[in-house]
């Protein structure tokens, strides 16, 4: 979701973050049409942008979460 700023928002219940232009909108095939847009500040907020940031205590919890997920699923 796209807003005038960078913002934490619940969607479906889940906290998440609003679109930060970064790397930049020319990577969507719309890119071009908000091409003038003004560019978003990030939040002063720790994120975590790649898997090796999330520690592997939490990495191991949330595997474990989806597998029991997935299996009550396939079931």
């Amino acid at each position: 979701m796209e807003t005038d700023a960078h913002e934490l928002i619940l969607a479906e219940g889940l906290a998440c973050e609003t679109y930060l232009d970064n790397p930049g909108r020319a990577a969507f095939v719309n890119g071009h049409e908000r091409a003038d847009a003004p560019k978003i500040r990030e939040m002063p907020l720790p994120r975590i942008v790649a898997p090796r940031m999330v520690p592997s205590a939490l990495r191991s919890r949330l595997a474990a979460r989806s597998r029991r997920w997935l299996a009550r699923r396939t079931a």
